[in-house]
Protein backbone atom coordinates (compact mmCIF):
# COMPACT_ATOMS: atom_id res chain seq x y z
CA UNK A 1 0.00 0.00 0.00
CA UNK A 2 1.25 3.42 -0.90
CA UNK A 3 -0.87 5.47 1.50
CA UNK A 4 -1.33 3.67 4.83
CA UNK A 5 -1.93 6.96 6.69
CA UNK A 6 -4.84 7.89 4.43
CA UNK A 7 -6.33 4.42 4.82
CA UNK A 8 -5.99 4.61 8.62
CA UNK A 9 -7.59 8.07 8.66
CA UNK A 10 -10.49 6.88 6.52
CA UNK A 11 -11.03 3.86 8.79
CA UNK A 12 -11.00 6.12 11.88
CA UNK A 13 -13.53 8.50 10.33
CA UNK A 14 -15.88 5.70 9.33
CA UNK A 15 -15.70 4.00 12.72
CA UNK A 16 -16.33 7.28 14.59
CA UNK A 17 -19.43 7.91 12.48
CA UNK A 18 -20.71 4.44 13.30
CA UNK A 19 -20.13 5.04 17.03
CA UNK A 20 -22.01 8.34 16.85
CA UNK A 21 -25.10 6.47 15.65
CA UNK A 22 -25.61 4.92 19.08
CA UNK A 23 -28.59 6.23 20.97
CA UNK A 24 -27.69 8.74 23.66
CA UNK A 25 -29.22 8.76 27.08
CA UNK A 26 -32.47 10.64 27.51
CA UNK A 27 -31.98 14.39 27.80
CA UNK A 28 -33.94 16.61 30.13
CA UNK A 29 -36.82 18.68 28.79
CA UNK A 30 -34.77 21.90 28.72
CA UNK A 31 -31.84 20.29 26.89
CA UNK A 32 -34.02 19.90 23.79
CA UNK A 33 -35.44 23.44 23.89
CA UNK A 34 -34.13 26.10 21.51
CA UNK A 35 -35.08 29.76 21.94
CA UNK A 36 -34.34 32.50 19.39
CA UNK A 37 -34.92 36.24 19.39
CA UNK A 38 -34.18 38.92 16.80
CA UNK A 39 -34.91 42.62 16.61
CA UNK A 40 -34.50 45.27 13.92
CA UNK A 41 -35.01 49.00 13.71
CA UNK A 42 -35.33 50.76 10.35
CA UNK A 43 -36.08 54.16 8.89
CA UNK A 44 -38.52 54.25 5.97
CA UNK A 45 -38.82 57.25 3.70
CA UNK A 46 -42.10 57.93 1.89
CA UNK A 47 -44.00 55.24 3.77
CA UNK A 48 -47.28 56.42 2.23
CA UNK A 49 -45.84 55.81 -1.29
CA UNK A 50 -47.34 58.99 -2.69
CA UNK A 51 -45.71 61.28 -5.19
CA UNK A 52 -47.28 64.45 -3.74
CA UNK A 53 -44.70 66.11 -1.49
CA UNK A 54 -47.10 67.46 1.19
CA UNK A 55 -48.57 63.99 1.80
CA UNK A 56 -45.30 62.04 2.13
CA UNK A 57 -44.71 60.40 5.49
CA UNK A 58 -41.43 59.07 6.84
CA UNK A 59 -41.41 56.64 9.74
CA UNK A 60 -39.29 54.51 11.99
CA UNK A 61 -40.21 50.83 11.97
CA UNK A 62 -39.40 48.21 14.59
CA UNK A 63 -39.62 44.44 14.35
CA UNK A 64 -39.27 41.85 17.10
CA UNK A 65 -39.29 38.12 16.41
CA UNK A 66 -39.35 35.41 19.07
CA UNK A 67 -39.26 31.68 18.54
CA UNK A 68 -39.05 28.48 20.53
CA UNK A 69 -38.75 24.92 19.33
CA UNK A 70 -38.24 21.51 20.86
CA UNK A 71 -37.15 18.23 19.38
CA UNK A 72 -37.36 14.73 20.80
CA UNK A 73 -36.18 11.39 19.44
CA UNK A 74 -39.23 9.17 19.84
CA UNK A 75 -37.72 6.08 18.23
CA UNK A 76 -34.61 5.36 16.15
CA UNK A 77 -36.47 6.41 12.99
CA UNK A 78 -38.81 9.06 14.44
CA UNK A 79 -37.94 12.63 15.41
CA UNK A 80 -40.62 14.94 16.82
CA UNK A 81 -40.04 18.65 16.20
CA UNK A 82 -42.48 21.26 17.52
CA UNK A 83 -42.12 25.02 17.54
CA UNK A 84 -43.84 28.36 17.83
CA UNK A 85 -42.96 31.78 16.42
CA UNK A 86 -44.25 35.27 17.13
CA UNK A 87 -43.49 38.50 15.27
CA UNK A 88 -44.37 42.08 16.21
CA UNK A 89 -44.03 44.81 13.58
CA UNK A 90 -44.70 48.46 14.35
Amino acid sequence: MKHPRKLALLAALLSSEALAQRRASAASWLDNLTVTAAGTASWVENLSRTSAEPFRKDAATYELSLGASRHDQLAPNWLLHAGADATLFT
